[in-house]
């Protein structure tokens, strides 16, 4: 079943040494999401940010994404994180 909203979960920093970025990082992609949708949203469906805290143990947000995933719960994943992450 196709519904009329892309789920994006959005991994940025929100704690930690990165936490410091996760403002400007969920600003930009608030600001990205509303203007795709303001152009008629990805292949017609609206997107959605749902924020995942990037900023916890790789391996917490790594089960948290897989999960949301697993789940059916959000249909791409996006984001960013440190090279300490890698």
């Amino acid at each position: 079943m196709t519904s009329d909203v892309l789920e994006i979960a959005f991994v940025v920093p929100e704690s930690g040494p990165s936490g410091i970025y996760g403002p400007s990082c969920t600003a930009s992609g608030r600001m990205a999401a509303a203007e795709i949708n303001a152009a008629g949203g990805i292949l017609g469906r609206e997107v959605r940010l749902r924020t995942v805290d990037g900023g916890r143990a790789p391996i917490v947000v790594a089960d948290e994404v897989t999960s949301l995933v697993e789940d059916g719960a959000v249909d791409a994943v996006c984001g960013w994180h440190t090279s300490a992450v890698r």
